[in-house]
């Protein structure tokens, strides 16, 4: 065999060969782009997802206190009813006090003109 086809031969499969290495590493490179891509696609959709997390933890935190707000100002309002009834009680047996005075001094007066007799 001669030298020369040898290196014929030799040189015809180094090309192929870096022919098929550029050819998988284009393909490596392109895949890589691809998944790049989706990496991006990804990352934006978990940053949305935070926001809407946060939206939804602000709305629950807003929600929450107005709730015990409006526990809180329902027991103010018990307490407040509760002290009305006991003054509105304590106005009607002062308005019923001219009465009440007005029998006791009748009752005073009969034992006084029982006692005389």
């Amino acid at each position: 065999m001669n030298w020369s086809v040898l290196a014929t031969v030799i040189s015809a499969a180094a090309g192929i060969i870096s022919g098929l290495i550029l050819m998988i590493l284009t393909s490596i490179k392109s895949d890589i782009k691809a998944i790049s891509a989706r990496v991006d696609q990804q990352d934006l959709r978990i940053e949305k997802l935070l926001e809407r997390k946060n939206l939804c933890n602000q709305d629950y935190v807003g929600k929450v206190e107005y709730i015990r707000s409006t526990n809180s100002l329902e027991e103010s309002m018990k307490k407040l009813t509760e002290g009305v009834a006991m003054l509105n009680g304590t106005i009607r047996v002062i308005e019923q006090m001219p009465q009440i005075c007005g029998s006791i001094a009748k009752e005073i007066v009969r034992e006084m003109k029982h006692d005389k007799i």
